[in-house]
């Protein structure tokens, strides 16, 4: 029984089913409650039930025609594939006795390509046959349903799946074939023209010469190669004789001589398959090829970003290590600036030890430290600007010293307040302030400023 018959069975039991259910369920409610609201309402369920099943069957028709129309798409590639198989097969014949074929036997590389087409054929005439045959038997099938006033069904995935699979195995197919035909043309054209035709033999019987030739070659080689396994076997047998027991040495020879008859057997297993490279290509299925594209581009997508974070990685471990490496030469840079005498003298006002440190009160600080390198931040000291050096300069000018807050540290001989500064004594301070801005933290590590 075919599904499109137990579809429709399975939509005519279900249209029965709907039916009285759209029959008995509002009779009961009328009988229940018969009011005029109530009618109403019933009217519009039904009305709404109704569009939504006209709706329902237009888009099921809808998805049935565009599967008919992909079946009849792959049964005409299934007809052209016959056809041009057809001719393929016509003239490969015609070749064999024609003048045509005697200009190709005379090119050993076009003969060659000949008999690789007519002992590999890419499609054999029954296959085509019965793919057409299930195509045009699943499209009869669909074009009588359409036909009916109302569609209920469609195919499942295994015959989409089987249609789609025949389309490419026939696309894929003919694309060879038409290639084949335009080769014979092309090595019509290629071929010798000075030729006396009348003396050459056909393209049949060179072929017919050059089977015998290759099975008698293929004789000479198994003759020479089992000879020259034998007299090897015979002189290892003999060495080995020598030099331990006759069963080891008989054990050795019958394995080289194994050996040996392998290799023939690889040298003819090798030739076979050259010749059979077409027949095992037909033997492969495209299958779900479309989602074995999908999964293959995904697959490479993850890979292009997995490789794009490795990437990523190095190269913030790499800066890490520059920016590492550059800043202990940079500490290297500042610890030796640090140690310049005219850097300590200009500094000294702070890097000497005292009492008092910046924003605190006066006795508050009890410790012979040097001054602190946070509380001049603290207080702005080492902020850029005029602000920032108007502390900085309150605080190693003789301001606080007046004031009996700093008593022991050495004093900038500057007069406290900025604008009164001559040009050279405030491009001391602004030094001064840059210094404390680059190398504080060194100077903190060295013990010539307080934390």
């Amino acid at each position: 029984m075919s599904f499109f018959v137990v579809s429709r069975r399975w939509i005519a039991r279900s249209r029965t089913v709907l039916l009285l259910a759209a029959v008995c369920v509002p009779a009961l409610a009328y009988a229940q409650n018969v009011t005029p609201s109530g009618v109403e309402e019933d009217a519009r369920r039904a009305e709404r039930e109704r569009r939504q099943k006209e709706e329902q069957d237009q888009r099921t028709r809808r998805l049935l025609q565009q599967f008919a129309d992909q079946v009849q798409t792959t049964s005409d590639l299934l007809e052209r594939l016959e056809k041009r198989s057809k001719e393929l097969t016509t003239r490969l014949e015609a070749l064999e006795t024609s003048d045509d074929g005697k200009k190709i036997a005379q090119d050993s590389a076009a003969f060659m390509a000949y008999l690789r087409l007519v002992e590999a054929p890419i499609v054999a005439p029954e296959q085509v046959a019965t793919r057409r045959k299930a195509a045009d038997s699943i499209l009869t099938g669909l074009k009588a349903e359409l036909k009916r006033e109302s569609v209920g069904f469609l195919p499942d995935e295994t015959v989409q799946a089987d249609i789609s699979e025949s389309h490419f195995w026939a696309k894929e197919r003919l694309g060879l074939i038409l290639e084949q035909l335009n080769w014979i043309d092309a090595a019509i054209a290629k071929a010798p023209k000075e030729l006396d035709l009348a003396t050459l033999k056909t393209l049949k019987e060179v072929r017919r010469d050059y089977d015998a030739q290759r099975l008698q070659a293929w004789g000479k080689a198994r003759a020479s190669g089992e000879e020259k396994a034998k007299a090897e076997s015979e002189a290892m047998i003999t060495e080995s004789a020598r030099e331990a027991e006759l069963q080891r040495a008989a054990a050795e020879a019958q394995r080289l001589l194994k050996d040996a008859r392998a290799e023939i057997e690889a040298m003819r297993a090798e030739f076979e398959a050259r010749m059979k490279e077409r027949e095992a290509e037909q033997q492969r299925r495209i299958g779900d090829a479309e989602k074995r594209y999908q999964d293959e581009v995904a697959s490479v997508r993850r890979e292009l970003e997995l490789a794009k974070a490795e990437r990523d990685k190095a190269d913030v471990e790499a800066k890490i290590k520059r920016d590492d490496v550059t800043a202990e030469a940079r500490k290297k840079e500042l610890t030796k600036k640090a140690e310049d005498p005219l850097v300590l003298a200009t500094l000294a006002p702070f890097t000497t030890k005292g009492y008092w440190q910046p924003g605190v009160g006066k006795g508050q600080a009890i410790d012979l430290v040097p001054v602190s390198f946070s509380k001049l931040r603290a207080i702005g000291a080492l902020s850029p600007g005029a602000d920032g050096l108007q502390k900085l300069l309150t605080c190693a000018t003789n301001e606080y010293h007046k004031k009996g807050h700093d008593q022991v540290r050495p004093r900038w001989p500057y007069p406290p307040r900025l604008r009164d500064l001559k040009p050279e004594q405030l491009e001391e301070v602004k030094k001064a302030q840059g210094y404390l801005i680059e190398m504080g933290e060194i100077l903190v590590e060295k013990g010539q400023l307080s934390p």
